[in-house]
């Protein structure tokens, strides 16, 4: 045989492989009744797309770490103790490690505007691009109770509390770093009615036949509480045996025996997502927000409401996660 009839066999079983290939990927794909538009996910982080406000401006985004410290549990992955909390600018991009163990958002005319958060006795202001401002020292390092901030305003309180009882609150303002002796202490109550914290409320009137609020946009069956419907597409979802919730248009369900749960999209087709949770908690912010926490094989991070990821890492940080 000459080297060209060589090289031609050699190419024909090349390529003749390579169609087995895929046919037997489609095969097994047809088996296994892939998902319709689920999220494509991989050890490797896709080109980052933006995030900003919901109004295009910029934005921090908190990063969560998981230090270990405290069980994980669902439906609530992140523990509040046992969470660092980093930042995303309005890029993707990391701009301030996890390091920050209480952190909450300034707002003006309800959208933020610069955030403050606590690392050890030390209280950082940061601009929206993740620049560091300011600095203020607190009592934070000596607590007994874990520490907390709440922006009020031009100013932010640091205080620690157990059970509606302070250990000790100090007031500062934001323009100097200085204690604000006019400052009226706060209390349970009035940080509540101060610093509310914005709810899911559901659309007007849900349909008949499904009238609990799942979340998310998502409505449940009374009769059959197995039985789902997405208000905005009108997909139907039955999920037996499960307790279902709604986030960003997903409907997670699964219950305190599920290892991992089931999430589905706004269409009910069973996505890849091992969670999606609505991380982010912004007191009296005035638009929704347009991204959530999402887990899926060796990868977290933020999607958006149609499943595209924005940011991703690597699901274990440390050792410990």
């Amino acid at each position: 045989m000459s080297a060209t009839s060589s090289r031609r066999l050699a190419a024909a079983v090349a390529t003749a492989a390579v169609a087995a290939a895929v046919l037997v990927g489609l095969t097994s794909c047809a088996v296994r009744g892939a998902p319709t538009a689920s999220p494509a996910t991989g050890p490797t982080a896709p080109p980052a797309l933006p995030m900003p406000w919901s109004d295009g401006g910029p934005m921090l985004w908190p990063l969560p770490l998981n230090d270990g410290a405290a069980p994980v549990t669902y439906p609530t992955p992140f523990p509040r103790k046992s969470v660092k909390y980093g930042f995303l600018d309005a890029a993707a991009r990391v701009v301030a490690a996890p390091r920050y163990g209480a952190v909450d958002y300034c707002l003006d005319h309800g959208r933020p505007s610069r955030v403050v958060a606590l690392r050890g006795a030390a209280l950082d202001v940061l601009a929206l691009d993740g620049t560091v401002t300011r600095t203020i020292q607190t009592k934070a390092g000596s607590s007994t109770h874990a520490p907390t901030v709440c922006c009020l305003g031009d100013t932010v309180a640091a205080f620690a509390q157990d059970q509606g009882v302070f250990e000790w609150q100090q007031t500062f303002r934001l323009d100097t770093g200085k204690l604000d002796p006019a400052a009226k202490r706060i209390t349970v109550n009035s940080m509540d009615k101060l610093h509310p914290n914005p709810t899911d409320e559901p659309p007007s009137p849900l349909p008949r036949s499904y009238p609990v609020y799942a979340g998310g946009g998502w409505a449940e069956s009374r009769a059959h509480p197995e039985r789902y419907l997405n208000l905005t597409t009108r997909a139907r979802r039955t999920v037996p045996g499960t307790t279902c919730r709604g986030t960003l248009g997903f409907l997670v369900c699964g219950d305190l025996t599920t290892a991992l749960p089931m999430v589905y999209d706004q269409n009910g087709h069973l996505t890849d997502f091992a969670d999606v949770e609505q991380q982010i908690t912004l007191p009296n912010a005035s638009t929704a927000i347009p991204f959530a926490w999402a887990v899926s094989g060796n990868v977290q991070g933020y999607i958006d409401r149609a499943g595209a990821w924005h940011f991703q890492e690597p699901l274990y940080q440390s050792l410990t996660d």
